[in-house]
């Protein structure tokens, strides 16, 4: 479905024609390119924002939690399977 699109600010039309005309292409085109640009550029930043939380939570991790599993044993098998519910699930 082809949906219209009408712009009626005065700036972004020349801003647009500005672009068209120094990229040779239409008006079209040049608004079809920017948008593009533009969501590669924030997909980029949310990948960016994405590793930075992904770090952040790491650190948080190895500084808060995972000192404290230092000294806790090694579960059994059967204990790995009792904590998933593999006992229920395939019943052992």
């Amino acid at each position: 479905m082809v949906m219209g699109l009408n712009i009626k600010d005065d700036e972004a039309v020349a801003l647009i024609a500005e672009v068209a005309r120094r990229m040779g292409i239409t008006k079209t085109g040049a608004v079809r390119e920017l948008a593009r640009e533009k969501l590669a550029e924030l997909e980029a930043q949310h990948d960016d924002d994405l590793q930075s939380r992904i770090a952040a939570t790491t650190v948080w991790l190895e500084q808060n939690a995972w000192p404290l599993t230092r000294s806790l044993r090694s579960l059994s098998p059967d204990d790995e399977d009792a904590l998933l519910g593999h006992d229920e699930i395939f019943g052992r």
